[in-house]
């Protein structure tokens, strides 16, 4: 399978965690992981699953989520912090 032209990529300082951005993903590609002591942030399990639609960061009014282009190093990147 192709990766997509952009990934998203997650900035937990603007992440609220209100889940809107696990609620519009069309694959159900994005869940919601514990970060840092009383926070959850949204994150890709399976990185291959994204369509790379753009939907997340378009949903996240706090900038929570960008698109990149990096998409090597967004997906890298989900899979070194799976299992943190």
């Amino acid at each position: 399978m192709t990766p997509p032209r952009e990934m998203p990529w997650v900035i937990p300082n603007y992440c609220e965690g209100c889940t809107s951005c696990v609620a519009v993903c069309p694959v159900s590609g994005l869940v919601m992981r514990p970060f840092g002591s009383d926070g959850f942030i949204p994150w890709l399990p399976d990185p291959d699953a994204c369509i790379g639609c753009g939907r997340c960061a378009d949903v996240c009014g706090l900038g929570g989520i960008v698109m990149t282009a990096c998409v090597d190093e967004a997906i890298a990147r989900f899979r070194e912090r799976l299992s943190a």
